[in-house]
């Protein structure tokens, strides 16, 4: 399989001003391999790991990445895939997303290891607790209060450079991304997403640095 390299390798994101996002304080590459370097370094921190690399690979809601099951998780050929259910859609449908080959083998070697209890991701911590300590971990580190939220802005950030280099989107593609991923609409999100063919979401997927 090949991967798209952005440009120069790994993103190193700056703080932009992009319309539709809030303030100066976002998410870095620098700050969440610092966050996911500290999980490592914690003998009870490996899922947490795994989550910080979901949450930045994907864009979910932490809501939906622990409410993720064992048959969730899976393999298409070299291919890497998670079944989402969105928290906020009136219609519970599912989607498939694509997954970088560095998240998705670790994935699927962790959930295929569960035992039969061990329904959720982060079994057996509740999502309440799950969520407090994964972001008090990610304020600790990066200096400024990290908020589940700002990690969807971060992936939105990287699928925005990602579009430019490697699908030629112009700006005018951008700025509507942008304020699209700023969570003005999630209903342009999921438009502005699925109306890219497979091959393109799993080159966009595949691309984003974990």
């Amino acid at each position: 399989m090949s991967l798209l390299p952005s440009k120069g390798g790994v993103i190193e994101h700056q703080r932009p001003n992009i319309p539709g996002v809030r303030g100066a304080e976002l998410i870095t590459q620098a700050d969440y391999q610092s966050i996911k370097g500290y999980f490592a370094s914690q003998p009870w921190g490996y899922r947490f790991v795994l989550l910080t690399m979901l949450l930045r690979n994907t864009g979910f809601r932490i809501g939906e990445a622990l409410a993720l099951e064992r048959r969730h998780v899976g393999q298409s050929g070299a291919s890497y895939y998670v079944i989402v259910y969105r928290q906020k859609r009136k219609i519970k449908e599912p989607e498939g997303i694509w997954l970088h080959p560095n998240l998705g083998e670790p994935l699927v070697r962790y959930v295929t290891g569960l035992r039969p209890g061990e329904t959720t991701l982060l079994w057996p911590f509740s999502r309440q607790y799950s969520t407090r300590r994964f972001n008090e971990a990610g304020t600790r580190i990066a200096g400024w209060r990290v908020k589940s939220k700002d990690w969807r802005e971060f992936y939105g950030r990287t699928i925005m450079e990602i579009a430019e280099s490697v699908l030629g989107y112009g700006p005018s593609h951008l700025e509507m991304a942008g304020q699209m991923l700023g969570h003005s609409s999630t209903a342009t999100t999921r438009d502005y997403y699925f109306k890219l063919t497979d091959d393109q979401r799993r080159a966009l997927q595949e691309a984003v640095p974990v």
